[in-house]
């Protein structure tokens, strides 16, 4: 699980990851600050990384899913 100062290797390749991905977030967000981007968390870690942001986030479920079953519906025709 996440920690600010982990203790075990397992604790600190979690909270290392999570960490840069936040970084990753924050830079890019602050990059597109001017733009009418908006920011999407889907996937396993979603919902982890959302509780560590204090920024206007969209939860979006199974969003990779959602575009397969997009194209599908659109090649059916």
């Amino acid at each position: 699980h996440y920690l600010k100062f982990p203790r075990n290797t397992a604790d600190a390749m979690l909270s290392g990851a999570l960490q840069a991905t936040l970084g990753a977030v924050l830079q890019q967000y602050a990059a597109l600050q001017n733009s009418r981007a908006q920011v999407i968390l889907t996937g396993g870690a979603a919902a982890q990384l959302h509780a560590h942001l204090s920024l206007p986030v969209h939860l979006v479920e199974n969003l990779a899913l959602k575009g397969i079953a997009r194209i599908a519906q659109e090649n059916a025709t």
